[in-house]
């Protein structure tokens, strides 16, 4: 899978608080794999990792995300039906 969207802010941040993603991940209650792949902007992050890391850091999600990630919710498409990923 390619990178969709570049690297995401969130990554450099998690880094300079001395953190591992898997470290993250633990702390928040993520995914390791979903906040990983997010943060390589493979795929758009879920509602959780956006409030987990916008309430863990204190910063806008801009600060967290590129504007193409947070434009549209995290969601998968298929044969036209919405379904949302958990």
């Amino acid at each position: 899978m390619g990178y969709i969207f570049g690297r995401q802010p969130a990554r450099q941040l998690i880094r300079e608080s001395g953190m591992t993603i898997t470290g993250a991940a633990r702390l928040l209650g993520l995914h390791q794999r979903h906040l990983a792949a997010a943060l390589r902007g493979q795929i758009r992050p879920s509602h959780e990792v956006r409030v987990a890391l916008t309430d863990f850091f204190g910063v806008p999600i801009t600060e967290l995300f590129t504007p193409e990630v947070i434009e549209v919710p995290h969601r998968l498409q298929k044969t036209g039906c919405e379904v949302t990923a958990r």
